[in-house]
């Protein structure tokens, strides 16, 4: 799936991207999203520690992370 479409789909969705983990310098936030035909995406957020300098949230706006965006399946 293209990148962009992914990125629309954040934006026209609006997700709240949750909080799954701290991975050595990195905090993960994962995010489903409906793609037409395609069904769901896990969207994954990797983050490095030292970009978030504000507490962790359980939940963040998806669209605010797109900069971290990694990986989809």
């Amino acid at each position: 799936m293209d990148i962009n479409i992914i990125k629309k789909e954040l934006y026209k969705q609006k997700p709240d991207a949750e909080f799954f983990g701290i991975n050595g310098n990195k905090i993960i936030y994962q995010v489903f999203i409906d793609v037409n035909l395609e069904g769901y995406l896990t969207i994954i957020f990797l983050i490095p520690i030292e970009d978030k300098p504000e507490t962790l949230r359980a939940k963040e706006p998806a669209q605010y992370l797109i900069r971290w965006l990694d990986s989809w399946h």
